[in-house]
């Protein structure tokens, strides 16, 4: 139920006085892509930190996750383990006991009844109807768990009853874990843990985050400049369950059992994970008005809403010092000289590029370094629209992408502009990702019609390189066409809409 991440690049950068930035990017990572950003004395440090990362999302997802059938979570749900559990288990419950209170049951994990009812109906091809929806919403509304605070124990209720989801408060939850493990390793000075777009920053470092545009990930919402702060974001514009043609929101009102759609994306800062993980989707169910006023009356929570008429809300915590990003400045041309442009790129066209990476045969990889990039007829470079590398003063990763590499350095003689980079956005599946060209080149100017090369180039470190590319004709006509695949892009294909 919780979506937030990163597939658009976000803008992370920080003060590197007191150690090198490392860059390390994983996929299948519960379930989704996790970037680790490390500050360190040394590249034996950020790597020891990383592996601790690891283990640590590997410990607790073991304890707390709801897909795994031998996990603690599970079995004690099917009432395998008494009332005794882990001082994580028990951690979590208290959690999601006092979330529940604080939203007035807009945060619920029993709403993972309604979740069993919506996906029933749309394989079904039919909406539930009203008798369903009241009995599921008054399933939602019974306890099925116990806690006892002095004994630390947790009784489950109603084992047959207990249809759970803890989607929307599991991965903050364990984010937390992992950055409590990652600061406690000597010469580490900051730490940012991004899990499918939810984040945690720790540390001394100050870090830029953008907020993913549903509709562009290559534009950001929202930019800002966060210190030891958690951030999530949820969606309905990723998940969604299809019946009879028509789109209902995956986010559901465990108070009504129905899909709510009043916003489009909502984004909470927080102290936590966990916390920001837990408001980002009760605020989803809210309305705006009444999200707004909650994060208002909550010290420690702000939030940043788009609302589903595209308009953007901000609570009055929100950050001060939030950027207008490049993509909201407007600017305004006189008739005669949209008349006199007709050779630039035409209004509204954009082409946008989707891609797969091939799953090598273990369950979890770190992914490849990887630029998608736009070069002029004349082969100069014009927009780079994604870069995956490793960064650090010590080990500058991105020259293994050859063509990219060389092509930038170009490019900097004219702009002078670095397009190092990372975001938060909705949760999504390992290894698929989408990029937008909306006609700008890095200096956000727009292009003029013609003959452009679309290029994607992908290098793992001890493995292989790989690149690919595609002509693509800026004009008035509609284009479609298919990169081919290869030992590190399963598939590509791009699409130029007019």
């Amino acid at each position: 139920m919780k979506q937030l991440l990163a597939s658009l690049l976000l803008a992370l950068f920080a003060s590197l006085a007191n150690g090198e930035e490392f860059v390390f990017h994983h996929e299948n990572v519960l379930g989704t892509s996790a970037e680790l950003r490390i500050h360190a004395d040394s590249r034996s440090t950020a790597n020891e930190v990383e592996r601790r990362i690891l283990a640590e999302v590997d410990r607790v997802a073991r304890i707390v996750s709801t897909y795994d059938a031998g996990s603690e979570m599970r079995r004690w749900i099917a009432g395998e383990l008494g009332t005794k559990v882990s001082p994580e288990l028990f951690e979590l419950l208290v959690r999601c006991d006092e979330f529940e209170r604080l939203t007035g049951g807009a945060f619920n994990p029993r709403v993972g009844s309604a979740s069993v009812l919506w996906k029933a109906a749309s394989k079904e091809g039919r909406v539930p109807d009203d008798n369903q929806l009241q009995e599921t919403a008054l399933q939602c509304a019974r306890a099925v768990w116990k806690l006892d605070a002095s004994t630390r124990q947790a009784a489950i209720l109603d084992s047959a009853a207990a249809t759970l989801t803890f989607d929307a408060i599991a991965k903050g939850f364990i984010i937390d874990k992992a950055t409590l493990a990652a600061s406690k390793v000597r010469g580490v000075t900051g730490v940012v843990v991004n899990i499918g777009g939810d984040l945690r920053i720790a540390g001394k470092e100050s870090q830029q985050v953008s907020i993913s545009s549903p509709e562009d990930e290559s534009k950001p919402i929202a930019v800002l400049a966060l210190r030891d702060k958690a951030v999530a974001t949820s969606g309905n514009y990723r998940r969604f369950f299809e019946i009879d043609g028509r789109q209902h929101s995956h986010i559901l009102d465990p108070r009504s059992a129905r899909p709510v759609d009043h916003s489009t994306s909502v984004s909470v800062i927080a102290d936590t994970a966990a916390a920001a993980d837990a408001a980002a989707t009760a605020l989803s169910v809210m309305s705006v008005d009444d999200s707004l006023k909650w994060c208002d009356a909550h010290e420690g929570y702000s939030c940043l809403i788009l609302d589903s008429k595209g308009n953007l809300h901000r609570s009055r915590q929100w950050p001060a010092n939030e950027k207008q990003p490049a993509s909201e400045k407007q600017i305004e041309f006189p008739v005669s000289t949209l008349l006199a442009a007709a050779d630039e790129w035409p209004r509204e066209a954009k082409l946008n590029f989707a891609f797969e990476l091939n799953k090598p045969d273990t369950d979890r990889y770190r992914r490849p370094y990887v630029a998608v990039w736009i070069e002029d007829a004349d082969g100069l470079p014009v927009r780079t629209l994604i870069l995956w590398l490793q960064e650090g003063r010590g080990a500058r990763w991105h020259r293994d992408l050859k063509r990219w590499f060389k092509q930038d350095q170009v490019r900097q003689l004219v702009d002078g502009k670095k397009l190092i980079g990372t975001v938060s956005a909705a949760t999504r599946a390992p290894g698929s990702y989408k990029a937008v060209w909306d006609g700008k080149d890095d200096q956000g100017k727009l292009v003029k019609q013609g003959k452009y090369t679309l290029y994607i180039e992908a290098a793992r470190e001890h493995g292989t390189y790989q690149l690919a590319s595609a002509t693509v004709v800026v004009g008035t006509k509609k284009q479609e066409g298919t990169l081919r695949g290869n030992a590190e892009i399963k598939s590509a294909a791009f699409k130029y809409q007019p």
